[in-house]
């Protein structure tokens, strides 16, 4: 009984939450998009990427240099490819790729 009175009253709460106008303005990234016209300056973007390599990634090739991995199951553990291939995998500097 009282753990059926518990899950209710935080469903309700969660309903509450998410159905406010705070928490749908939350989720306006526009409010934050736009510069403010105090700034002196509008900052670089300093997380630069290669739109081309992006495309591709999108298409299911990730490109290293002359070497391409198929974005697969087998991603994560491919042992075809280069050992800077591999590092450059896993190091998620390939994510600026798919912003630009």
């Amino acid at each position: 009984m009282l753990r059926q009175m518990m899950q209710s009253l935080t469903d309700t709460l969660w309903r509450t939450t998410f159905n406010s106008r705070l928490y749908n303005w939350s989720l306006d990234w526009s409010v934050f998009s736009q510069t403010s016209p105090n700034l002196i300056c509008t900052p670089n973007d300093t997380w630069p990427g290669h739109a081309p390599t992006g495309r591709w990634l999108c298409q299911g090739a990730f490109l290293f240099g002359q070497e391409s991995l198929p974005v697969d199951r087998n991603f994560w553990d491919a042992n075809n490819v280069s050992l800077a291939c591999l590092k450059y995998l896993h190091s998620f500097e390939w994510l600026r790729n798919l912003k630009s």
